[in-house]
């Protein structure tokens, strides 16, 4: 019985060790990849170890993973996603905490809102079982969305050129796909990345630019007349 009971305990803390890791890695940057996982499907891609720039979506069916050299993996391979709490609404779809000590409000909808965002402040934390959103760590709140970067900075992307980005972003997800670039990197909305697999077993990234007038949509991967919505 004894020898039951010590297995027991071996597995809960096995358990609570995994369960405290997968929380950790939430906006936590890949020293490998140098990519962050800030939900079950996005990612930002680090620079000087801090998350920056715009969040990133894996293709449809596809978790975020920092645990391996690919960020995006096929739901159907069973990894476990690297950041399962950060950027998701709360069970009253009111609010989902984005860091932590900041959080975006959900509107009736599961998805968090990109400009309906708010701040707790530096000595409250963000929580997803509070009503209130925020608390403090004296009464035994903690952040439901962890960050390696406390104060939650985000940092410009410096002087890396486009293409220099398209290889270092392809390099890094490794997917076959065309991709839109993030607004930091150019603004046009109309330059994409296309991510290949060379003849030699390489990733790499090329830009493409929409003909004319037109943008490129990045849900539907192709070039489109309207301009969309989050441009």
């Amino acid at each position: 019985m004894e020898h039951h009971f010590a297995q027991i305990r071996t597995f809960f803390v096995v358990f609570i060790c995994i369960f405290l890791q997968i929380n950790a890695e939430c906006n936590i940057c890949s020293t490998t990849t140098q990519i962050a996982c800030v939900s079950e499907t996005q990612y930002q891609i680090c620079a000087n170890g801090i998350p920056t720039g715009s969040v990133n979506s894996c293709p449809n069916d596809y978790i975020c993973s920092t645990a391996t050299t690919v960020t995006c993996n096929p739901r159907s391979s069973n990894i476990v996603p690297s950041c399962s709490s950060c950027n998701v609404c709360d069970a009253t779809q009111t609010f989902a905490c984005t860091g932590r000590n900041t959080y975006a409000l959900c509107l009736g909808t599961n998805t968090p809102s990109a400009t309906a965002t708010g701040d707790c402040g530096p000595d409250l934390l963000c929580n997803i079982d509070l009503p209130q959103i925020c608390g403090t760590a004296e009464s035994g709140v903690s952040p439901t969305c962890s960050s390696n970067d406390e104060n939650n900075n985000i940092i410009c992307c410096g002087s890396i050129t486009l293409s220099e980005y398209a290889q270092r972003y392809c390099q890094m997800l490794q997917i076959n796909s065309r991709f839109s670039v993030p607004a930091e990197i150019d603004s046009t909305y109309q330059n994409y990345i296309y991510c290949f697999l060379t003849s030699s077993g390489t990733w790499s990234g090329q830009v493409y630019t929409c003909a004319g007038s037109t943008y490129f949509d990045q849900h539907s991967k192709y070039c489109v007349a309207k301009k969309p919505t989050e441009c």
